[in-house]
């Protein structure tokens, strides 16, 4: 559904922004709690989404935040570099290869793994840090 939409608004959870990103469209974002808010802020630093907290909220402050989401060209050639980042990345793939390094003892790093912390660098705010990190 999100890559037919021409911009998407959501609460900022880590799935539906992970969802929105690979859709490589814009993004309003309306966190309510938790991670929501770091995580709205990280998208609008990368610059695919604008962020407007759920307790001032209306749609006289949502439409021209939409309107200027969707106008601006820059921010929809960053929503597609985020996705085509997202593509080259290829989660599932590290994933998998992390668990069987796991299981069998290894801690060699994969070229999937070596894609990942690669990837573009610009877009490595969006990337998970290390426990404790900031």
């Amino acid at each position: 559904v999100f890559e037919r939409a021409a911009a998407i608004v959501h609460q900022g959870g880590g799935g539906t922004l992970g969802h929105a990103l690979a859709a490589g469209r814009p993004q309003l974002v309306v966190p309510h709690g938790f991670d929501q808010f770091d995580n709205a802020e990280r998208a609008r630093r990368v610059g695919v989404a604008e962020v407007i907290r759920a307790d001032v909220f209306t749609a006289s402050r949502a439409l021209p935040a939409l309107s200027g989401l969707m106008a601006d060209e820059a921010v929809g050639a960053r929503a597609q570099a985020a996705a085509e980042t997202l593509r080259a990345e290829r989660g599932a793939e590290v994933a998998a290869d992390a668990i069987l390094n796991l299981a069998s003892g290894q801690a060699a790093k994969t070229r999937a793994t070596m894609a990942f912390e690669s990837a573009r660098p610009d877009m490595a705010e969006l990337r998970p840090r290390a426990s404790g990190a900031h």
